[in-house]
């Protein structure tokens, strides 16, 4: 759950202090931080008073097999409250990841944001985000992982430039536009979505004291960017990577590998290291 309190809360006065909670079909409820009574003003002018939902929206997906639930807690910077979604990725034609972003009393959509690109809405889908949001409320931004394109094992569908895909993206919290991204794999066909909530710390290098966003990906991979421009404060290789031998498959030829830091995961494996769980099985 997230929590959110007026500015200068009313004493007294209902849903001053709220927490919102994320549910499996996209809605957000609204309820009362004292109480645990429903904030009724919240979604009331879409018909369900005490809850939005991300399914009241064009979500460019066939109805009978969107999965559009949350399974992290909607982030709240300022105001706002921003519910990202999930997808059935293994279709052509999933919904897309649409992140939405709700005034905190009313529940009126503010802004959306799709990372499909434009006129590719039913050529691919998903790219949507399933570990936690960050924010930064002092710069007015929200980080988000995104996730593989739809079909998430298969790219002979979808071989135009997805941006957005395996990203960390910083988007506008007033706005919903992206300000930067960085993607942290190319073309994916090995559903490596991004796993994990994006740090946003401060780190100490070369005397200074520099804000980053820390990304961790499904590779063991850890990318460290500049809060401000995404740029990577150590150096990324782009890295030649096998050909794809499926027919009509088109790997792309090269992937960024993350000088530094170290990876945290096994990322080489040999016959030794795969017989034999003690010394005399080996």
């Amino acid at each position: 759950v997230s929590y959110w309190e007026a500015a200068t809360p009313k004493p007294g006065a209902a849903c001053e202090k709220r927490i919102f909670k994320g549910y499996n079909n996209a809605d957000v409820f609204a309820i009362d931080a004292d109480t645990g009574k429903p904030c009724l003003d919240f979604g009331a002018a879409k018909g369900h008073p005490g809850y939005v939902s991300g399914l009241d929206f064009e979500n460019y997906g066939p109805a009978d097999v969107v999965r559009s639930g949350m399974k992290s807690p909607p982030a709240v910077i300022g105001d706002t409250v921003v519910a990202a979604s999930a997808a059935g990725d293994s279709i052509v034609d999933a919904n897309d990841g649409i992140v939405r972003g709700y005034d905190v009393r009313t529940g009126e959509l503010k802004w959306s944001w799709d990372p499909v690109p434009a006129g590719h809405e039913h050529d691919t889908g998903a790219m949507n985000i399933w570990a936690p949001l960050s924010v930064d409320a002092e710069r007015g931004l929200i980080f988000a992982p995104t996730t593989a394109a739809s079909p998430d094992l298969w790219g002979g569908t979808r071989k135009f430039e997805i941006p957005y895909e395996d990203a960390t993206v910083a988007l506008k919290a007033s706005t919903g536009e992206p300000v930067w991204h960085f993607q942290t794999l190319h073309h994916d066909i090995f559903d490596y979505d991004l796993p994990a909530q994006p740090l946003a710390v401060t780190i100490h290098k070369d005397g200074k004291d520099m804000p980053v966003v820390i990304q961790q990906t499904k590779l063991g991979f850890v990318f460290v960017l500049d809060r401000d421009t995404g740029q990577p404060v150590f150096p990324v290789e782009e890295r030649p990577v096998p050909k794809s031998d499926i027919p009509g498959e088109q790997a792309s030829p090269t992937q960024p590998f993350p000088v530094l830091p170290d990876e945290f995961g096994r990322t080489h494996m040999s016959e030794a290291d795969i017989w034999g769980l003690t010394p005399i099985d080996k």
